[in-house]
C-alpha cells in the first residue's frame, strides 16, 4: 500500500520576496512552491549548501514538516549567498 503526502502548493509567506536573477529580470517569490521553482531554474546544478538547505526546506514547508518561515529564511540566505539582489520589505510589488 502506498502512502499519501499531503503537498500544499498554496502555501504563501506575509510578505514576498523580490529577486532579481538579472538586471532586467526580477521575479516576485510569494512562497515555497515558487522559492523551490527558482532555486531549480537558476541555481547551478552544482548547487552550493545554502542553495540545498533551501530548497529543501522549500520541499518540507510543501509537505507540512516545517513552517513556511524556515523556508523563507533559507531561501532570502541562499538568495544572499548566490549574490541576487533581494527585497523583502514590500507588499506585493517588485
Amino acid at each position: 500500500m502506498c502512502d499519501v503526502i499531503s503537498i500544499d502548493f498554496c502555501l504563501e509567506w506575509a510578505l514576498p520576496v523580490c529577486v532579481a536573477v538579472t538586471q532586467r529580470e526580477f521575479y516576485l517569490v510569494r512562497g515555497p512552491k515558487h522559492a523551490f521553482d527558482l532555486l531549480v531554474k537558476f541555481w547551478p546544478s552544482n548547487m552550493d549548501e545554502s542553495g540545498r538547505r533551501a530548497r529543501q526546506a522549500c520541499i518540507d514547508a510543501l509537505c507540512c514538516r516545517e513552517p513556511a518561515s524556515l523556508a523563507r529564511e533559507q531561501f532570502l540566505k541562499a538568495c544572499r549567498e548566490a549574490d541576487l539582489l533581494v527585497r523583502y520589505d514590500l507588499e506585493g510589488m517588485c
